[in-house]
């Protein structure tokens, strides 16, 4: 009896090996295997002067223990395509046919439009990458003032993918928050909306914007004049500051950094930037603030028939840095930064109302949907006229409220 019950657990345990060895055999059947993909990570939408599409793709190369082992750069893990067309769909084709593995899209991370692309293709451009489903909803969307094809074929800096690299510029900017890089779904959502208007962040040269980038470039004393050039292609990294306005689907402008500043501070988005005052009682030397917190109420009102709009802005910030001589922090001197720090706010979003309010009627600060929320019959009216002359001309109260409620710890 023993004996065969002994035979019986032998046999189930024997079934039981074979089903999960079966198991482990067997693989997805719409699995596809890394080496036979042409993985994008980038991509960038130009057009030409024929008015051609041109998708610039940088593909990354599958890493191999040799590639890892035998010490080559990030670039020679990398592969640049381009493919033309008259349509997106098209230029993608035409990509295709100069690749000899499948193309695979659920890797890109980043879409970069050159300027000539997001002014006269920008609804076209996006009916395609909303269409095809290998396509994240999540992926960047950057504009830039030049060709995007450029910025794609700049080395990156940490030898990491192009579009990693993008991605952690966004991600880890502790005090610098002056940039507003939207995905595809949210531009998208803002882009379909009858009330408000898309914007996205800038992508540019470093040294556009005053920032210096060195690499090292190795080389013989032979190559010297060469590897001169060299270096000074790759101190120009990229850097992400500034924004892209649009109107409906067409971009109308650009904002420097005071006044994306300006969009922060009135959308309640700011945080973790670096503001400069001067001392008090016009003393040499500076006061660093950090802003940890900035609030914003939008409350609409109809006067006469009419909206207006009243803008209340609460900044908390935190002293960084003083290098004045004779500061000791009173009541006072208090009192006298938090006016500099009102009056400074106050001047950038008086600059952006001027530029986007004013000259393009361009709605990015949430004011007609906050006018539809609280009077949805009265819109129906407004709506037809709001970027045609009723945002331009609706006045905007504007208050501001300031608080430097920490000094700051240091040792004397």
């Amino acid at each position: 009896m023993i004996k065969h019950n002994r035979e019986n657990s032998r046999c189930v345990l024997l079934i039981f090996i074979l089903l999960m060895g079966s198991i482990s055999l067997t693989g997805c059947w719409s699995s596809k295997e890394p080496n036979n993909l042409a993985v994008l990570n980038v991509m960038g939408v130009d057009m030409n002067e024929t008015g051609q599409f041109e998708l610039t793709a940088l593909i990354v190369k599958p890493q191999t223990p040799f590639l890892q082992s035998s010490g080559s750069s990030g670039k020679d893990q990398e592969l640049i395509e381009i493919g033309k067309g008259r349509s997106l769909l098209e230029a993608m084709s035409q990509l295709s046919t100069s690749i000899s593995k499948q193309i695979y899209l659920g890797h890109v991370q980043v879409v970069i439009f050159g300027e000539k692309a997001a002014s006269e293709s920008m609804k076209e451009s996006l009916d395609f990458l909303r269409r095809e489903n290998d396509f994240r909803p999540n992926m960047k969307l950057l504009i830039t003032k030049g060709k995007a094809s450029d910025i794609i074929r700049t080395p990156t800096q940490l030898k990491t993918p192009l579009g990693s690299e993008i991605l952690n510029s966004i991600r880890t900017k502790k005090l610098s928050m002056t940039n507003m890089v939207l995905n595809l779904s949210q531009f998208t959502e803002a882009l379909t909306m009858k009330m408000n208007d898309p914007i996205t962040g800038e992508i540019s040269w470093a040294q556009e914007k005053g920032i210096q980038v060195d690499q090292e470039v190795s080389g013989t004393n032979q190559d010297t004049k060469k590897n001169e050039t060299d270096k000074k292609q790759n101190s120009n990294g990229l850097s992400i500051q500034g924004t892209a306005v649009f109107r409906r689907a067409h971009l109308m402008g650009w904002l420097n950094k005071m006044e994306t500043r300006g969009v922060l501070w009135i959308n309640g988005k700011l945080e973790n930037d670096v503001l400069v005052l001067n001392c008090p009682r016009k003393e040499s030397g500076t006061i660093s603030l950090i802003i940890k917190r900035t609030t914003s109420q939008l409350s609409p009102q109809l006067v006469n028939g009419k909206p207006e709009m009243n803008v209340t802005i609460k900044v908390d910030g935190d002293i960084g840095q003083i290098t004045c001589q004779n500061v000791n922090l009173s009541s006072g001197e208090l009192e006298e930064m938090n006016r500099q720090l009102k009056g400074t706010i106050m001047q950038e979003v008086t600059q952006t109302f001027a530029k986007v309010k004013q000259d393009w009627q361009a709605d990015i600060f949430n004011f007609g949907e906050s006018i539809y929320r609280k009077y949805p019959k009265e819109w129906k009216e407004i709506s037809p006229n709001w970027r045609s002359g009723g945002l331009k001309e609706m006045p905007v109260n504007l208050k501001v409220i300031t608080n430097i409620s920490r000094y700051g710890l240091r040792e004397r």
